[in-house]
């Protein structure tokens, strides 16, 4: 029995098939709409740590159906906490009446409050 040794094999680079084809043309570049724009949002602000995420999931469903906006919450995921577990939101208040319930729910679902921050004086005003 006769063993012969196999030619190697040859790899070619290949290249993106969208990037051979002219068919594609770049994105169109995105309309400005004129307008002016709103002014930055200046009500009370409250950050909680939940010591589990579903804990926090939890609260976000029960914050957006008393009335707090989904683009006034902000997240900080438990890929980006140290001990990678847990959750903090910072959520947006639209008047401190609403706040004190936020406050209210975000308690009785086991988070611990960091801080809460009172509006900024609007730039008008100074």
């Amino acid at each position: 029995m006769i063993i012969t040794a196999r030619p190697p094999i040859r790899w070619q680079s290949r290249i993106h098939p969208l990037e051979t084809k002219s068919e594609f043309a770049p994105m169109p570049t995105p309309l400005i709409r004129p307008g002016k724009a709103s002014a930055p949002y200046m009500g009370p602000r409250i950050v909680a740590f939940f010591p589990y995420a579903t804990l926090a999931n939890g609260v976000i469903q029960w914050l957006l159906q008393i009335g707090i906006r989904s683009d006034q919450l902000g997240i900080l995921p438990p890929e980006n906490l140290p001990d990678q577990r847990g959750m903090v939101l910072a959520i947006g208040c639209p008047d401190p009446v609403l706040a004190d319930k936020v406050e209210t729910i975000c308690r009785s679902q086991g988070a611990t409050l960091v801080k809460r921050e009172s509006a900024p004086p609007s730039p008008t005003a100074l």
